[in-house]
C-alpha cells in the first residue's frame, strides 16, 4: 500500500494508476463471469464477487478506487447489456459508493486494513461493510429500476433482498480470498506467498476431502429431498480450518470450500424460486460468517500465544541476563571491578583439581599496600577508595593475558598467574611494586605516597592445597613487611614453613574460640616504686594467659599474640581484657580491696580502630569503677602510626581521670617531639636497653638520658626487664621512679588484695 506521504504529494502515482487499472479489468471480467454462470436470474446472481473486489480495492487505495469500481461496472453494462444507460449509470454509481462509504465508516469505528485477524474487526466488517455495501448498492440500484419503471412493485422486495445478499456473499467469500492471496500493507509478495506455501498443505488436503464428501453427499440424497442442509457439512471443516489452518491458508480454503459447497448445493436444487434462492444465500452467509469469526478468534489466540511466547522469551533472556549480571556481581569487586575473593578462591581451588605437574608454573602473588591506612584516616574513605581504584588500574596494566587479578578485601590484592616462569612472575611483581611506589596521590591539599609488600608462592606439586598456597604467599608478604615494606619476598615451599603457617591459622581459630568461651585468664605483675616514702597506690600491669584445656597449662602471650595481631584478633582480645577486668574489679569492690592502679596494654591495632576507641570510652563512662583505678599502656610505635586516634583516645580518657604510659619508649622515631602533643604520665623504657645495662656503657647513658628528660617534662620513668638486683640498684641510682621485672615480682593470678584488718574492725 502506498505511503501516506506519497498519497499526499501525488494521489495518482504511476504504480497506483497501474494497480487501479488492473483492478478495473479484474472487476469487469469478474462481472462477466458472474453473469455467465449466474443462477436464477440474469440481473442478480447468487454471489457477486465484484463487491468483494471493490471493497478490497477501497481498503488498498481509499477514495481513488471509486472510479475503477464505477468504470468496471458501467463498462460491462455499456458493452454487453441492453437497456437504459440511466439505470446502469445510477446502479453502478451505487456499487462504487456502496463500496467506499461503509469502508470509511468501518475505519472510523476502529476497523483495521486486515479485518480477518481480530474478532472485533470481523464483526465490524460483516455488519458495517458487508451489510452496508449491500444495502447502499441495492437501494440505489433497485431505486433506479423503480424510477424508470423497469420493475413492478411486487418484484421490488425480493430483488432488493437478493441484491443485498448477493453483495454480502461476494464480500464475505471474495475479500478473505484476496486477504489470503495478496500481501498485506508493508508486506512483500514473496513473503506472503512463502507464508501461504508453508501453511497450505494440510488445509488444502482437508478442503479437497471436504468438497469430495460434500459432492458425494449431495449426489446420494433421494430425489426431492431438501438439498440446502448439505452445505452445513462444511461447518466442521470450516471450524477446523479457522482454528488450525494458519493466517493465510485458513482464509483461502475457507473461501474456496464454502464457494464450492454453495455451488454444489445450487446445482442439486431441482427448481430455483425466490425463496430457495434466498435460502441458499442465507446458508452460505451464515457458514462463511461463522467461520471467519472463528478464524479471527483463532488468530487472536495465536497472537496471544505468540505474545506470551515473546514475553516468555524476553523473560528468559532477562532472567539469563540478570543471572549473568548477578553471577558477575557475585564474582566482582564492586569498588574496583576486579575479581573478588570468592572468584579468586574458586579459581585457586580449581587449579588444585588438576595434576600437580600441570601447575608447576603457576604463581600466586599476594599484595598488601603500605601506608594505605594513613590515607583513609587523614582524608577519609572516599580518598581511600579512589586510591584503591588507581592501584587496581596498575595491577590490570601489568597483568598478562590469562592472569587473574583480584581484590581480596581492604587493601589486599592478589594475582594468580597463568603458567609462566619464576622470572616472569617476578617481572610482573616488580613492575607493580615500582608503579605503586611512584604514585603521588593528591586529595585536596594532601599528597600521599604509598608502597606495596608482595609475597610470591609457586603453586607447584609441593603445595598440597589452596589453603597452603595462600598461607605461603601470605607468609612471604608478611616477611616483606617485616623486612622494611615496599619489597618482594618469595616463599620457600618446604614443609616447615607450611606447617608454621598452619599453626598460626590454628592459633587464630583457638583464640576466637577462647574469647567466645572465656578461656583466657588475667594475671598481674607488680611495678615497684623506688621511693620507700611513697604511700600512693600499688601499681600492677595486667597480663593475659590462655588456658589450654587439653594440655592443662597456661599459654603465655608470646605464643599467640603474633597470630592475634596478624589475623586481626588483637582488638577483640583487648576488648575481652577490658570487659573482664571491669567485671572482676566491680565484684571485688564489695570486699574493700586495697587501692591499686591497674595498667592495661593496648595493641596498635586497637589504638587505630575507631570502633574500639568508642568501645573503650563508653565502657569507662558506664562503669562504676573509678577511672583512675584503670590506666593504659600504649607502645610508642602504635602512637606514632595512629597519632589522630591515639590523641583522641588519650585526651578523652585522661580528662576522665585515666593515666597513660608510653610503653617500649626509645624504639620509635621523633619520640620527644610527640611527647609534647600527648597527655602522657609515664615513660616505660624498652627492655632492649636494660638487658645488658650492667655491662654496656652506651645503654647506661641512653637510659639515664631518658630518665632525666622524663623528669624534666614532669613525667615518671619506668624501667622494664629488671631481672637482677644489680640492675635494680643501677636504675634506682639513675633516678628511675618505678621498676618492673622478675627481680621485683613474678606474674600472679589477678586477685585483688583485701584490707582484712579494716574489715575485721568493722565486723567487731
Amino acid at each position: 500500500m502506498p505511503s501516506k506521504s506519497n498519497q499526499q504529494n501525488n494521489p495518482f502515482a504511476p504504480s497506483d494508476i497501474a494497480g487501479l487499472a488492473v483492478y478495473t479489468v479484474i472487476i469487469l471480467l469478474t462481472i462477466a463471469f458472474s453473469f455467465s454462470v449466474g443462477i436464477a436470474s440474469n440481473e442478480v446472481v447468487a454471489i457477486w464477487p465484484a463487491a468483494g473486489l471493490g471493497v478490497w480495492a477501497v481498503l488498498q487505495y481509499g477514495w481513488r478506487a471509486i472510479p475503477a469500481i464505477f468504470l468496471a461496472h458501467y463498462g460491462y453494462s455499456a458493452l454487453f447489456q441492453d437497456g437504459s444507460h440511466t439505470i446502469y449509470l445510477l446502479a453502478n454509481l451505487g456499487n462504487a459508493i456502496g463500496c467506499y462509504l461503509p469502508v470509511v465508516l468501518y475505519r472510523k469505528l476502529g476497523g483495521t486494513d486486515t479485518p480477518f485477524h481480530s474478532v472485533n474487526s470481523v464483526i465490524l466488517f460483516i455488519g458495517i461493510v458487508g451489510l452496508g455495501m449491500g444495502t447502499i448498492s441495492a437501494t440505489v440500484g433497485v431505486g433506479a429500476l423503480a424510477f424508470v419503471g423497469g420493475l413492478s412493485t411486487e418484484l421490488l422486495p425480493p430483488i432488493f433482498g437478493r441484491w443485498v445478499f448477493s453483495d454480502l456473499s461476494g464480500i464475505l467469500f471474495v475479500t478473505p480470498l484476496l486477504a489470503a492471496l495478496l500481501p498485506a500493507p508493508g508486506e512483500s509478495v514473496q513473503s506472503s506467498l512463502s507464508q501461504l506455501k508453508t501453511e497450505g498443505a494440510l488445509p488444502l488436503a482437508g478442503s479437497a476431502a471436504m468438497i469430495a464428501v460434500l459432492f458425494a453427499a449431495s449426489m446420494m440424497l433421494p430425489a426431492g429431498y431438501s438439498q440446502y442442509p448439505v452445505i452445513l457439512l462444511v461447518m466442521p471443516l470450516g471450524m477446523w480450518l479457522a482454528l488450525r489452518g494458519g493466517r493465510r491458508a485458513s482464509l483461502l480454503f475457507l473461501s474456496v470450500t464454502t464457494i464450492a459447497a454453495l455451488t454444489i448445493t445450487l446445482m442439486q436444487v431441482s427448481s430455483v424460486t425466490e425463496s430457495t434462492f434466498l435460502t441458499v444465500q442465507l446458508y452460505g452467509v451464515v457458514v462463511i460468517s461463522a467461520n471467519v469469526v472463528l478464524h479471527a478468534a483463532g488468530q487472536e489466540r495465536n497472537q496471544l500465544v505468540d505474545a506470551l511466547d515473546r514475553e516468555r522469551l524476553q523473560l528468559e533472556q532477562a532472567i539469563e541476563h540478570r543471572t549473568s549480571a548477578l553471577r558477575e556481581q557475585a564474582q566482582t569487586d564492586e569498588l574496583t571491578g576486579l575479581a573478588n575473593r570468592r572468584l579468586f578462591e574458586d579459581q585457586l581451588d580449581a587449579i588444585f583439581s588438576v595434576e600437580p605437574t600441570l601447575r608447576d608454573d603457576v604463581f600466586l602473588l599476594y599484595m598488601d599496600l603500605d601506608q594505605f591506612k594513613i590515607v583513609n584516616d587523614t582524608s577519609g574513605h572516599a580518598a581511600g577508595d579512589d586510591l584503591l581504584r588507581e592501584v587496581s588500574r596498575i595491577l590490570t596494566t601489568h597483568a598478562r593475558s590469562g592472569d587473574l587479578v583480584s581484590r581480596l578485601g581492604g587493601d589486599e590484592f592478589a594475582i594468580l598467574t597463568a603458567p609462566c616462569s619464576k622470572d616472569q612472575a617476578l617481572e610482573v611483581a616488580e613492575a607493580v611494586r615500582v608503579d605503586i611506589a611512584e604514585i603521588r596521590f593528591r586529595w585536596g591539599a594532601e599528597t600521599y605516597r604509598i608502597g606495596v609488600s608482595i609475597g610470591i608462592a609457586c603453586v607447584d606439586g609441593k603445595v598440597h592445597s589452596a589453603e597452603d598456597a595462600k598461607q605461603l604467599a601470605d607468609a612471604a608478604c608478611y616477611e616483606a613487611k617485616n623486612n622494611g615494606r615496599n619489597r618482594i619476598e618469595i616463599a620457600e615451599n618446604d614443609d616447615r614453613i607450611v606447617e608454621d603457617q598452619r599453626g598460626q591459622v590454628r592459633w587464630a581459630q583457638r583464640l576466637t574460640d577462647a574469647m567466645e568461651h572465656d578461656r583466657f585468664t588475667l594475671y598481674t605483675q607488680t611495678i615497684k616504686q623506688t621511693d620507700p616514702n611513697d604511700t600512693g597506690p600499688e601499681h600492677v600491669e595486667v597480663l593475659v594467659r590462655l588456658r589450654d584445656i587439653e594440655q592443662k597449662r597456661l599459654v603465655p602471650p608470646g605464643a599467640f599474640m603474633p597470630a592475634a595481631e596478624r589475623y586481626g584478633l588483637a582488638t577483640k582480645l583487648d576488648e575481652w581484657v577490658v570487659r573482664s577486668l571491669l567485671r572482676t574489679l566491680y565484684v571485688h569492690q564489695a570486699f574493700d580491696a586495697k587501692a591499686r592502679q591497674y595498667w592495661v596494654n593496648l595493641s596498635g591495632n586497637s589504638v587505630g580502630n575507631d570502633q574500639f576507641v568508642n568501645f573503650l570510652i563508653e565502657s569507662m563512662e558506664n562503669s562504676p569503677i573509678e577511672p583512675g583505678l584503670i590506666n593504659f599502656e600504649i607502645t610508642e610505635t602504635a602512637v606514632i602510626h595512629n597519632m589522630k586516634e591515639a590523641g583522641r583516645l588519650m585526651g578523652v580518657l585522661h580528662d576522665m581521670g585515666c593515666k597513660f604510659a608510653l610503653d617500649d619508649f626509645g624504639t620509635g622515631v621523633s619520640s620527644f617531639s610527640h611527647l609534647k602533643k600527648l597527655p602522657v604520665d609515664y615513660l616505660k623504657i624498652d627492655g632492649m636497653f636494660v638487658n645488658d645495662l650492667a655491662n654496656d656503657r652506651t645503654d647506661q647513658i641512653f637510659v639515664k638520658s631518658i630518665i632525666d628528660i622524663a623528669h624534666a617534662m614532669g613525667l615518671k620513668a619506668v624501667v622494664e626487664h629488671v631481672e637482677d638486683a644489680n640492675v635494680e640498684r643501677i636504675v634506682t641510682e639513675m633516678g628511675a621512679d618505678l621498676l618492673q621485672g622478675y627481680s621485683i615480682s613474678k606474674p600472679q593470678l589477678l586477685t585483688p588484695e583485701l584490707n582484712v584488718n579494716d574489715m575485721l574492725k568493722r565486723l567487731a
